[in-house]
């Protein structure tokens, strides 16, 4: 929690200090600015691609926070490490609308929709996040100090799978030892049940998806090279995905 007030007072202070400058910069300046984030953003991704500590290094703010949808917090440390490493999904595709720069002189907030198709270990995802990011203009040359993302929870409309497609669900998979996720066939319903939970009654959105009426849950069944249901994906809210591999 001291990790997020901390992000939320930078983003606070320079929200301050851009209006202590005076109003936004507008016209041709202002177009200057953004090309010039527009590039230092460019070369981010590239440095990333590459995983260039670095380029990583000069571009990142000392800093630097990046808050995940997730609610875990990285510093610039963290995020060079992952990066380093190939912690971070793989980018199918992406796209970003309602892009919006604010110009203040030396700070330029962006913020936009992100949907983003992506891998790993072995699990694709398919996501919709509202980011923002604010870039800081330091000795010359602009760095990030600030980034956060939120999912945005897609809309939801039941469907009606027919038994023999349910019956493919069916089984136990292994969330962490001794932490199981059940899920059993009642007619045309399917139930799922963590150890030492709650029966939650699991209502389907497509053949993969399923949500829970009156939480903010989804469950995702995962395909393997065969075609069939090996594994499940759980979400509370925004929280981190949990991913069972079918044991029984």
């Amino acid at each position: 929690m001291r990790q997020i007030i901390t992000l939320a007072a930078v983003l606070i202070s320079l929200a301050f200090s851009a209006f202590g400058q005076g109003e936004r910069t507008n016209g041709a300046e202002s177009g200057k600015i953004i090309e010039e984030v527009k590039k230092a953003a460019s070369e981010l991704s590239e440095a990333i691609a590459r995983r260039d500590e670095n380029a990583l290094k000069l571009i990142l703010a000392d800093d630097y926070t990046f808050v995940h949808s997730t609610g875990n917090v990285d510093d610039k440390t963290l995020r060079i490490e992952k990066i380093k490493a190939n912690k971070l999904p793989t980018i199918e595709s992406s796209s970003r609308d309602n892009v919006r720069y604010r110009v203040y002189d030396k700070t330029v907030v962006i913020s936009s929709d992100t949907r983003q198709k992506s891998e790993l270990n072995g699990i694709k995802r398919e996501i919709h996040l509202r980011g923002i990011m604010v870039w800081v203009k330091n000795q010359g040359c602009w760095q990030l100090v600030a980034q956060q993302s939120t999912r945005i929870q897609p809309e939801r409309t039941a469907i009606t799978l027919e038994p023999k497609i349910l019956d493919l669900y069916v089984g136990q998979y292994e969330l962490a030892p001794n932490l199981f996720f059940t899920v059993t066939r009642e007619g045309n319903s399917v139930f799922g049940q963590q150890t030492n939970g709650r029966k939650l009654d699991l209502t389907a959105e497509s053949e993969t998806k399923f949500f829970v009426e009156g939480l903010n849950a989804q469950i995702q069944f995962y395909k393997n090279e065969k075609g069939a249901f090996d594994s499940v994906g759980i979400r509370i809210g925004t929280g981190q995905e949990m991913i069972g591999k079918k044991v029984k």
